[in-house]
């Protein structure tokens, strides 16, 4: 019970919203300022004309996991996760029913492997692993296509493993990042 309670205020506080359609003129207008490394990372995403769309509110604290910032977009949300490496932002959006996971750059972290976590209303539904090598997916950075999961809140986390000898997770989870499939 204290599990689903605190998923649904971090889901309130997160402000969760619904997918929308992709910005136009008259919504850029009210597109709030981005900087820092969240700021970085939308610019490189494409900005406004990419797969997030334009910031819906200003960068707050991050609601969990302790250090860093957070920012909504119109189709997804940035956080930054200085405990998974200096420059660590983690990115997740939804395009086309379809979830989205990019992060990095976790230097000077380097990984053999990545799990990422997703729970939906505050219970887990998956957790892939994928591998440095595979598409998408290099030491220090990735972006994965996320499978397919049916409409609702999640919460994504992602964490940095080495192989040998078993999994070694040094840094930890990510802060989270909140989708919802409408």
């Amino acid at each position: 019970m204290k599990k689903r309670v605190l998923w649904a205020v971090l889901l309130t506080v997160a402000g969760l919203f619904a997918v929308t359609a992709p910005a136009s003129a008259t919504t850029a207008a009210a597109c709030w300022g981005t900087g820092g490394y969240i700021g970085e990372r939308h610019h490189q995403l494409g900005g406004n004309a990419g797969p997030l769309g334009c910031a819906i509110g200003p960068e707050e604290n991050a609601y969990e996991g302790g250090a860093g910032k957070v920012q909504r977009y119109e189709r997804g949300m940035i956080t930054w996760s200085p405990s998974t490496g200096e420059r660590s932002v983690q990115a997740a959006w939804v395009q086309n029913g379809r979830m989205w996971l990019d992060w990095g750059v976790t230097d000077p972290f380097h990984y053999d492997s990545w799990l990422v976590r997703v729970d939906r209303y505050g219970w887990n539904v998956g957790q892939p692993e994928y591998h440095n090598g595979s598409p998408g997916v290099w030491a220090n950075r990735g972006r994965v296509e996320l499978p397919a999961y049916t409409w609702g809140d999640y919460r994504i986390v992602v964490e940095g493993c080495d192989l040998g000898g078993g999994h070694t997770c040094r840094q930890g989870w990510s802060n989270p990042v909140y989708l919802r499939i409408a």
